[in-house]
């Protein structure tokens, strides 16, 4: 009778391990259970258990995987619960199953909850919600950035708003995705491309209102840094009023609705025009007083040089004589002022920058803000933007074609 075939611990180990990646199931699974026994060491891998009410296994998830885009790495919270994605291996040098994670989601809003606040305490303890490092908004914007979505209402009503309050202004858009496996590289992306533009007056990051999954992007770390790092003011927007993300401690102005934000970062010209004219009639009226109380005291000087004087009546004469050419002096300046100023009213729409590009022409620049107006300027992957009648947009140069006359 022959003898079984004796196998090392090494050779028994590796039969299980080609058993478990050939395994269809076992090379692609998604499991759930409570985070326990959580541990990340200085090589940056992160080690933890997950149970049940019966059982329990060893997972490991790598630092290059936690790194990646969307990897829900930040949901390892000790007691969390999670669905970890990934396959199921033995560690050769014990024997030991575990599942070595590639990608992890929260299971509940508690566990959400709980990633954010471990999420807020640390970037508050580095300084990124400091009240000292957040910078005052411009108070007459010449153009300002939306990071949003093209489709849906929140950019068709930050444009209304604009339009509405504020028509000398430019909107430039950078179309994001707001949520999705996308997201956080889009947003990320967008906050660098502001970064290459020196014109750039203030930021506006927005998105409509939906459940803590829907804005669950906006309280990742890389967008927080993004934000932080944002050469130009933001003015965050997520959501509705009673929506907290960390975008909103971050930014230099938190806003409860995008439209809100559109009122914020631009003033209303009606009220501008009404501001001037009050500031005018409020001139005026003081003016005129100080000129009556003048008036009034020289009266009374000239009563009493008339008393003393009899003859000082052709004295008084020539002196109301330089009192009304005094007065005409003073009421023409005063009308010259206003006829500046009203002119000045006026060029305001003239300003407009919409007006002169109905025809179908678009205005050009750099990203440095200087105007394009030739070809040999601009290079190959170069990144502009481009003024039309109804808003702007940037654009990237994929093809660069010069006319041969």
């Amino acid at each position: 009778m022959n003898e079984p075939s004796v196998f090392s611990v090494s050779d028994v180990n590796e039969i299980i391990k080609q058993t478990f990646q050939e395994h269809f199931l076992l090379s692609n699974i998604s499991v759930s259970g409570e985070v326990f026994g959580y541990s990340q060491p200085d090589s940056g891998h992160k080690y933890f258990t997950l149970k049940d009410d019966y059982s329990q296994i060893r997972c490991v998830m790598w630092k290059s995987k936690y790194n990646e885009s969307n990897s829900g790495g930040n949901f390892i919270i000790e007691g969390s619960k999670i669905i970890c994605k990934g396959y199921c291996n033995i560690y050769e040098v014990n024997g030991q199953l575990q599942l070595y994670v590639s990608r992890i989601r929260a299971q509940g809003e508690g566990t959400l909850q709980a990633a954010f606040e471990e999420l807020k305490v640390k970037l508050r303890n580095e300084g990124l919600f400091d009240d000292s490092r957040k910078r005052n908004l411009p108070q007459f914007p010449k153009k300002i950035v939306a990071i949003t979505s093209s489709t849906g209402s929140v950019i068709q009503d930050m444009k209304n708003v604009l339009s509405r309050r504020y028509p000398i202004g430019e909107l430039l858009l950078i179309p994001v995705s707001v949520q999705g496996e996308n997201s956080i590289d889009d947003i990320c992306d967008a906050f660098m491309i502001t970064n290459n533009f020196s014109d750039i007056d203030v930021i506006i990051l927005a998105r409509g209102g939906g459940s803590i999954e829907d804005l669950w992007s906006f309280n990742d770390e890389r967008v927080a840094k993004a934000i932080y790092g944002s050469k130009h003011p933001v003015v965050s927007a997520i959501g509705h009023e009673t929506d907290y993300t960390i975008a909103d401690y971050v930014a230099d102005y938190r806003a409860p609705t995008p439209s809100v934000a559109a009122e914020i970062v631009a003033p209303d010209m009606k009220n501008v025009k009404n501001n001037i004219n009050e500031k005018i009639n409020t001139g005026e009226n003081i003016l005129e007083k100080k000129l009556n109380e003048k008036f009034y005291r020289l009266d009374l000087n000239l009563e009493k040089l008339n008393n003393n004087y009899p003859n000082f009546l052709e004295m008084k004469k020539n002196i109301y004589n330089l009192i009304s050419s005094v007065d005409f002096v003073i009421s023409n300046t005063i009308k010259s002022k206003k006829e500046k100023i009203t002119n000045i009213k006026n060029s305001i729409n003239i300003l407009n920058p919409k007006l002169s590009l109905k025809r179908g022409f678009a205005l050009v620049r750099n990203k440095n803000g200087k105007i394009v107006n030739k070809t040999s300027s601009i290079s190959l992957g170069d990144h502009l933007s481009f003024e039309l009648s109804d808003g702007s947009a940037i654009t990237e140069v994929k093809e660069i074609n010069q006319d041969d006359k």
